[in-house]
């Protein structure tokens, strides 16, 4: 897995479902980074809660997903999981608010590896990390652990 920064980063990507843009406006390309932060600061937001029995959907179209996760009282840390489903095979964009680790897996429980993984640049103080994955058509888990007992996640289909 690559770390790269804003910087390096080869591509720009348009958003046209979200922004304050107008019908009459030109379209305003901007990166994934600035796109995340947009939704970071501003929403809009969903609270979920994970359990062992419970995995709750956290791929809501552009909205950021407030996970509460549970402590593990083997590491002390919190952990849980949140899945999501791949309508169209493509690029996944998975984008967390709080430094965590984080492991996708299939249907059939293997784990999916990041294609790029980026920290961020300090374009906003709520985006903290995403990374990009290349998925098929399916349902996916993503294992989440973390210092913090809550965070904020956001799944995108750039």
């Amino acid at each position: 897995m690559k770390i790269a920064t804003l910087f390096i980063i080869p591509f720009l990507v348009f958003f046209s479902a979200c922004g304050d843009e107008d019908e009459t406006s030109e379209p305003h390309e901007e990166t994934l980074e600035e796109h995340f932060c947009e939704h970071f600061e501003e929403g809009p937001f969903e609270d979920a809660v994970t359990s062992l029995d419970e995995a709750p959907n956290i791929a809501i179209p552009h909205t950021v997903v407030r996970l509460s996760l549970t402590e593990s009282s083997e590491s002390g840390n919190f952990t849980g999981i949140g899945t999501f489903a791949v309508e169209n095979a493509g690029t996944v964009a998975i984008a967390t608010g709080e430094n965590a680790s984080f492991a996708v897996e299939n249907a059939a429980q293997e784990e999916q590896s990041s294609t790029e993984a980026f920290v961020s640049t300090g374009v906003c103080s709520s985006l903290a990390q995403w990374n990009l994955f290349e998925l098929q058509v399916g349902t996916y888990a993503v294992n989440i652990t973390s210092t913090e007992a809550e965070i904020s996640i956001l799944i995108g289909f750039p």
